[in-house]
């Protein structure tokens, strides 16, 4: 027959296991949070690089533009024609 203490040591084990098995749950969440928060970095790096493409783009063909609508019979630059 069990005892009042037999019941408290099977339920003191079984929240032990409960414990541990918990622990592990929340270790395995830090882990998958931990690898979206780095994609989420690496995105937000990808769309940094390519805002400052678009942009390093944008003033290329802004000098460009400019160059080609100089008229080279009055330009005075060292660049040669």
């Amino acid at each position: 027959m069990k005892t009042t203490a037999d019941n408290l040591a099977g339920t003191a084990q079984n929240l032990t296991s409960e414990k541990a098995s918990h622990a592990s749950d929340v270790k395995k969440a830090n882990d998958e949070i931990t690898a979206a928060n780095n994609y989420a970095t690496s995105v937000q790096n990808a769309i940094s690089n390519a805002s400052s493409a678009q942009s390093a783009a944008e003033f290329a063909t802004s000098q460009a533009a400019q160059a080609n609508s100089l008229d080279p019979s009055t330009n005075t630059s060292n660049v040669k024609q």
